[in-house]
C-alpha cells in the first residue's frame, strides 16, 4: 500500500485530490498510446495534457511501496503503471520499424537506444519505488537528457535520407494518404512520449524545465514535413476538407451576398484550386430548396462531400480521390454513359428524392457513382470543377437532361452529374 500521509499534516494533499491527479495523467497517457490526434497540429493542447503527469509524479514520490492490499492511490498508480508499460511498448514497436526501414546505426545509438533506457529506469520508479529507484533514475536522466534525444530525433528527420516517412512515401508507386498518416503518427508518438518522460522526470526529480526547448524543436520539424507534404499532392486530410472548407464557405457566402450562383461557384472552386492535392473536385452551386424534392445526391462516401444548406444557396463539393489517375477510356465511358441520360432516361414520381436509388443506380445507368447528383433547372445550379489535371469538365460528366415526372406525366429540365471515387 502506498506511505499515506495524516490527512490533518500542513501542506499535504488529500488522497481524493492524488486520485484525481493520477486519474489525469493517467487519461494523458492514454492519450499518446491512441494518438488520435495530431501533436503537430495540436501543440498547446498536448502541452497542457502532458503537464497532467508532473502533479501524479510528485505523488509517486512520496510512495515507498505499492503492494496490495491497495488503497485507492495505490490502485491508481497500478493502472497508471499498466499505462505506461503498454505506451513504453508501442513507441518500442514504432522505433523497430523506424529502424527496419532506415538502417541507421545512428539512429539506434542517439534515439532508440536512449529512449528504452530512460524507459525502463522510469518504469522502475513504480515497480521499485524508493531512493535507489530515484537515484538511477535522475543518474540515467542526467546523460540521456529527453531534449537532447528529441534533438537529435528531429535532427535526423529533417533529413530526408533518414526520415522513414518520405523514405516509405518514395518507395510505393502511389504517394498514399494512409502511409502518410501512418508515419507521421508513428514520430509524433515517439516525440509526444520524450515530452511526457521530460514531465515526469520534472514532478518526480524536480528536473529542469525543457519543455519549452522541446516544442521548439517539434514545431521546426512540423513546419518542415508540411512543405515536403505538398511535394506528394496527397488527399485532402478529412479534417481540411469537412471543418476548414465548411467554414470558407460559410463565411464566403455571407461576404459576399450580391453575388450570383456562378460567381460564387466561382470563389469557391478557387478556393478548392489553392489546395495542394491529387483530389479532384466538382463544385455545385443552386438556390436553396426545402429537402430533396427539387434536388438530391448519391454518394458513396460522405467524408469526401461537403454540404451547405443555408444563406440562400445549397452547396455540394465533392472530392474525388481516383479522378486524376483514372484512364482516358474511363473518362470516355463516363461521357458516354451521362450522355445517354439527356432523353427518355430519367424518371421521377413528383420528387427527385428516389429518383437517383430507383431509376439511375438500381437501372445500373452509369458506369462511375461515387457520386451523382441532380438538380432542376429552376434552382440555377452552377457547376464548377477544380484540381482535375487533364479533363476541364471536372472529376466525371455533366448534363442538362430532360426528366419525365411520372406523377404528372410532363418533363422538366434537370442538372445531372456524375463522377468518379
Amino acid at each position: 500500500m502506498t506511505d499515506v500521509q495524516a490527512l490533518d499534516q500542513p501542506g499535504k494533499r488529500y488522497p481524493y485530490e492524488e486520485t484525481s491527479i493520477i486519474d489525469e495523467a493517467f487519461s494523458s497517457t492514454k492519450l499518446i498510446t491512441e494518438m488520435k490526434n495530431s501533436l503537430f497540429e495540436m501543440q498547446d493542447w498536448f502541452q497542457g495534457r502532458i503537464n497532467e503527469s508532473v502533479g501524479a509524479a510528485d505523488v509517486l514520490k512520496s510512495v515507498r511501496k505499492i503492494e496490495a492490499p491497495f488503497d485507492s492511490v495505490a490502485e491508481r498508480l497500478v493502472k497508471w503503471t499498466d499505462a505506461i508499460v503498454e505506451l513504453n511498448r508501442i513507441v518500442e514497436a514504432d522505433l523497430e520499424k523506424c529502424f527496419a526501414l532506415v538502417k541507421d546505426p545512428k539512429l539506434f545509438t542517439k534515439v532508440i537506444h536512449p529512449i528504452s533506457i530512460l524507459s525502463d529506469f522510469m518504469v522502475n520508479c513504480f515497480q521499485n519505488p524508493g531512493i535507489v529507484a530515484y537515484q538511477n533514475f535522475n543518474s540515467v536522466l542526467q546523460k540521456y537528457s529527453p531534449l537532447k534525444v528529441t534533438q537529435d530525433f528531429v535532427e535526423y528527420l529533417k533529413e530526408k535520407k533518414t526520415n522513414p516517412v518520405i523514405l516509405s512515401m518514395d518507395a510505393g508507386e502511389f504517394h498514399s494518404i494512409e502511409t502518410w498518416n501512418e508515419w507521421m503518427t508513428i514520430i509524433e508518438r515517439t516525440l509526444a512520449y520524450l515530452m511526457f518522460i521530460e514531465a515526469f522526470a520534472r514532478g518526480y526529480l524536480n528536473a529542469k524545465n525543457q519543455q519549452s526547448e522541446m516544442m521548439s524543436e517539434i514545431s521546426s520539424l512540423s513546419k518542415l514535413m508540411e512543405e515536403w507534404k505538398k511535394d506528394y499532392k496527397l488527399p485532402l486530410d478529412d479534417r481540411i476538407f469537412q471543418n476548414e472548407l465548411y467554414s470558407f464557405i460559410r463565411k464566403f457566402l455571407r461576404k459576399n451576398t450580391n453575388l450570383n450562383n456562378a460567381q460564387k461557384a466561382d470563389g469557391i472552386a478557387a478556393q478548392l484550386s489553392t489546395y495542394s492535392t491529387s483530389d479532384a473536385f466538382y463544385v455545385i452551386v443552386m438556390d436553396e430548396t426545402n429537402g430533396m424534392e427539387d434536388s438530391s445526391y448519391h454518394c458513396g462516401s460522405h467524408e469526401r462531400l461537403v454540404e451547405y444548406c443555408r444563406d440562400g444557396n445549397v452547396v455540394l463539393v465533392y472530392r474525388s480521390h481516383t479522378a486524376n489517375r483514372t484512364r482516358p477510356e474511363d473518362f470516355k465511358n463516363i461521357e458516354k454513359d451521362v450522355e445517354a441520360c439527356r432523353n427518355g432516361k430519367l424518371f421521377c414520381n413528383g420528387t427527385l428524392e428516389n429518383a437517383i436509388q430507383e431509376h439511375i443506380l438500381d437501372k445500373k445507368l452509369l458506369s462511375a457513382t461515387g457520386f451523382v447528383a441532380l438538380a432542376k433547372k429552376t434552382l440555377k445550379p452552377e457547376i464548377r470543377s477544380a484540381n482535375c489535371q487533364e479533363y476541364k469538365w471536372g472529376p466525371g460528366w455533366w448534363i442538362q437532361a430532360n426528366m419525365k415526372d411520372q406523377k404528372t406525366d410532363s418533363s422538366f429540365p434537370c442538372n445531372l452529374i456524375a463522377a468518379f471515387d
